[in-house]
């Protein structure tokens, strides 16, 4: 899961490795969300102002909701199979959003500045997980940080 990142091609952010596109993602604001991983189409359900929720879709099937408190700081990530991680967001020098395992990485997101433009970085962690569940994890985060990205303008 190394050489992964996020790239924006018309309406469209796709998660890709050098080799392929991993994860279709069409974010706009107002609208319904939905990302693809293979042929599988995943419906975003948000939901709350102060006390954000998070739901991932597959085939009108929940795979994942993640609830915050009212200040997004932390949140609670449950799996379908019954796993759960923990959501992390700060804004100190940068905005960073984290996964974590415990206290162990799973992916991470920071948003930052530079010459006067907003950068997205994408690091994947140290914990290991199925694929599937990262790529959830991934589309997940982006979509979280898109959202909050489009409230601090």
């Amino acid at each position: 899961m190394k050489n992964l990142c996020w790239q924006n091609k018309g309406d469209a952010y796709y998660l890709a490795s050098p080799f392929e596109n991993l994860v279709k993602l069409h974010h706009h604001p107002g609208k319904q969300i939905v990302f693809w991983i293979n042929d599988d189409e995943y419906v975003v359900r948000r939901s709350g102002q102060w006390n954000q929720h998070y739901a991932i879709y597959l085939k009108n099937c929940e795979v994942l909701s993640v609830s915050h408190d009212h200040s997004r700081g932390k949140g609670k990530i449950k799996m379908r199979d019954g796993l759960q991680y923990v959501s992390e967001c700060t804004f100190k020098e940068s905005l960073t959003l984290r996964f974590l395992d415990g206290e162990a990485s799973i992916l991470s997101y920071h948003l930052r500045t530079e010459d006067g433009k907003q950068k997205i970085y994408f690091n994947p962690g140290i914990v290991l997980v199925d694929v599937e569940t990262i790529l959830i994890l991934a589309a997940l985060g982006m979509v979280m940080l898109l959202n909050i990205y489009s409230e601090l303008k």
